[in-house]
């Protein structure tokens, strides 16, 4: 018999797309499949358009969710839901008809227990630009580069995701990385999807697209955690040890736009005085500063930059 998977869809004030999400749930092949709405303060008519799908379907259902963020409304799902497998789906993303069934059938065949199948997905920009993502295979590295799938991609073991505790309900940001952080270092029961079962969407007025700095003031605070972590159980092998150098320096940059202490501390700790960056993503400037006057002066560099942006673009006033 094949095991019951949930949906969980959290709902913040998205009535210009939830039907879209729901629409794609409803279309999957895989049966059978149980829809969970959660409701997370909405002020604008969502709520209305989940109580009528959960009017319509018996295997539709609708909470409401007080505390605000996904991760509390996820959570909030996770006590409701009776599936073993959970597909978490973010309201401004979409699943192609065979992606459950598809990671079902992976899951099925496996040879060892399962806690989360991580899938490839399509970035969709506001602009209708798309780009493909694809997983690392390492999923340590996977994980400390932000390639390890995303929430919508990826179908998630309940009891795994219980025995860890949850989403954190503190955070804004990095959601998916934090909880997958936990659940590798209990068990790195993973699997990758090589196919495209997902959409994902950027959404005007996303936490994603307007809380740009604190965003990666977490995601830098993650790594330095997750770097740390490698190091002291000795999963970073010498020949290795460069590529998650030159990758950590990236958030270390822009970390220490807000916290230079913390940045400095962990430079200091971590690199090589004869560490020379390569091609980094901070751009040509960073890396020829960097190489030539080292850490601390790119920094205060990289911080004036920061500012004077910030005064151009009116978000700091002038004077």
């Amino acid at each position: 018999m094949k095991p019951l998977v949930s949906v969980i869809i959290p709902c913040y004030n998205v009535e210009d797309c939830v039907e879209r999400a729901i629409q794609s749930v409803l279309s999957q092949t895989y049966k059978p499949l149980e829809l969970i709405l959660v409701d997370n303060a909405s002020t604008d008519q969502t709520w209305s358009i989940l109580s009528s799908y959960a009017e319509q379907q018996v295997n539709i259902s609708c909470f409401s969710e007080g505390k605000p963020g996904a991760p509390a409304a996820r959570n909030r799902g996770l006590i409701e839901a009776k599936g073993r497998w959970i597909q978490f789906l973010d309201a401004d993303d979409v699943l192609l008809p065979n992606k459950i069934h598809d990671q079902q059938e992976m899951i099925k065949f496996s040879a060892v227990e399962v806690d989360v199948v991580v899938g490839c997905y399509i970035f969709r920009t506001l602009l209708g630009s798309e780009q493909e993502v694809v997983p690392e295979k390492d999923v340590w590295l996977g994980l400390f580069i932000g390639k390890l799938g995303i929430t919508s991609a990826n179908l998630w073991n309940r009891s795994a995701i219980i025995q860890v505790g949850g989403w954190d309900q503190t955070l804004s940001s990095s959601q998916e990385y934090e909880l997958l952080f936990r659940m590798l270092k209990q068990n790195e029961r993973v699997l990758i999807d090589s196919n495209f079962h997902t959409i994902i969407r950027q959404r005007k007025g996303s936490i994603s697209t307007t809380n740009l700095q604190e965003n990666e003031q977490v995601a830098a605070k993650l790594r330095i955690q997750i770097f740390q972590y490698l190091m002291r159980e000795g999963k970073i092998a010498a020949e290795s040890r460069n590529d998650y150098l030159q990758v950590l320096l990236q958030y270390l940059a822009r970390l220490g736009v807000s916290d230079a202490d913390l940045a400095t501390k962990i430079f200091r700790m971590y690199y090589p005085q004869d560490f020379k960056v390569e091609n980094s993503r901070m751009g040509r400037f960073y890396t020829y500063s960097f190489n030539l006057l080292g850490f601390s002066t790119t920094q205060l560099l990289y911080k004036y930059y920061i500012y004077l942006r910030a005064v151009i673009m009116g978000r700091i006033p002038c004077g």
